[in-house]
């Protein structure tokens, strides 16, 4: 049995399967913020 989107009836038909141009889950999470927020708590030395 081949699964068709194509068809009508299918259950995928008009479901939105391509999200390549919409937010990534790291955008969705603010991850640039998070991790640009941190600092050292203090300066380590070698």
């Amino acid at each position: 049995m081949t699964v068709d989107p194509s068809q009508p009836n299918h259950p995928l038909t008009g479901a939105h399967l391509d999200f390549s141009r919409d937010m990534s889950y790291g955008d969705y999470l603010g991850l640039d913020a998070i991790l640009s927020a941190q600092r050292p708590l203090r300066h380590r030395g070698n």
